[in-house]
This record gives C-alpha cells, sequence and structure tokens, in this order.
C-alpha cells in the first residue's frame, strides 16, 4: 500500500495513515493487508463457524448444514452479531470508562492530569462545548460522551464526526444510529 494511498473515507484516518507510515509504525491498514492472501475463504464469506466444541464447521459444497444444524444464512448472520456487537460492546465499555476516567480527572478525584488541553478543548470545540477552565472541559466532555452513547436520539458523537458521505447515505437509508447502548440492546430498533 503506498503512504498516498486512501485508507478511508474519512480525510483524518488518511493523513494518520500518511503519517505513520512515514515515521515507520506499524499501522492497521497495512497489517489487515498482509493477511489478505492467508485468510481462508470460508472465513472470508462468514461460512466458518469455531463457537463450540464440534466445530470448525464449513459451509460449503455438501455439507449445507453445520454440526449443530445451522445453515449458511444463519452462521454469517451468527458470525457478524458475535463478532461485531460484542467488539462494539467491548469498545463502548471502554468508552464509558475513559469518560468517567476523564471526569474524575477533571473533578481532581483521579491521580491523572490532563496534559494536552488544547485536544480537549479542540475535541470539546467540534462538540460545541464551552468551558472556563481545563477541568470544567474534562467534566462537561465526559457527561456529554456518557449521555450521547445511552441516547435514544440520533448520536451527536456520529453527526459530528462521521464522514459526510456516509451521514448522507445512512440519512437516505434512515440509518442514523442512537446512542451506541440503545442500537445494541433495544430490539425494537432491530425489526425497523
Amino acid at each position: 500500500m503506498s503512504r498516498n494511498e486512501i485508507v478511508s473515507e474519512h480525510e483524518s484516518v488518511n493523513r494518520m495513515y500518511q503519517l505513520v507510515s512515514e515515521l515507520g509504525i506499524t499501522n492497521i491498514a497495512d497489517r489487515y493487508r498482509t493477511q489478505e492472501k492467508g485468510r481462508c475463504p470460508y472465513c472470508m464469506k462468514g461460512l466458518s463457524c469455531q463457537l463450540c466444541s464440534m466445530g470448525p464447521c464449513r459451509i460449503g459444497n455438501g455439507k449445507e448444514y453445520g454440526a449443530c444444524g445451522i445453515d449458511a444464512a444463519g452462521m454469517v448472520v451468527r458470525n457478524f452479531v458475535h463478532l461485531n456487537m460484542l467488539g462494539t460492546e467491548a469498545y463502548t465499555y471502554h468508552a464509558i470508562e475513559a469518560a468517567k476516567t476523564l471526569k474524575a480527572t477533571g473533578e481532581g478525584k483521579s491521580p491523572f492530569e490532563i496534559k494536552e488541553p488544547e485536544k480537549l478543548r479542540w475535541f470539546a470545540d467540534q462538540l460545541g462545548i464551552e468551558g472556563d477552565s481545563t477541568e470544567a472541559l474534562a467534566v462537561k466532555v465526559a457527561e456529554f460522551i456518557i449521555s450521547d452513547l445511552s441516547s435514544h436520539e440520533p448520536s451527536k458523537l456520529v453527526l459530528t464526526f462521521a464522514p459526510k458521505k456516509r451521514k448522507e447515505l445512512w440519512q437516505k437509508l434512515g440509518l442514523i444510529p442512537d446512542g451506541v447502548f440503545q442500537e445494541l440492546l433495544n430490539p425494537e430498533k432491530w425489526g425497523s
């Protein structure tokens, strides 16, 4: 992958890719590319399952069902949900914990300090959050994040930071997500 190649729809990701490439730092785009030749064709289609001790099962020619009886469509959906929703849940937990730590730091209740307040101020500006001191800003930003991740309304974080083309497509399809907890835990949303 050349240093000028586009690796994301998000321009900031492309700039960061160029920077880390120039510095010779390992990165996800290059690591992903090195894995491509070794990928299993069943796994690439979502037709391989290793979730129980009867596996691994692969659905293909002459093998229409896994040992448990699941068919190709069920296996693909189960793999998608298992890999993506559980990953999202884990990252959401990390985001909430980071926001709690930021809030505690702003309140002087943690052993940490905010070493680059200009980055916090930039982030707050993007979200339309104002604060007099770095500490007050940290608390407001943390509360905003915790609230947005739990919101029943379209995610302000998504609307602020998602690439313009992606937001346009999501709006066209009626897919602007609410707070991530609602997306993960509210089954009513899944059927709409």
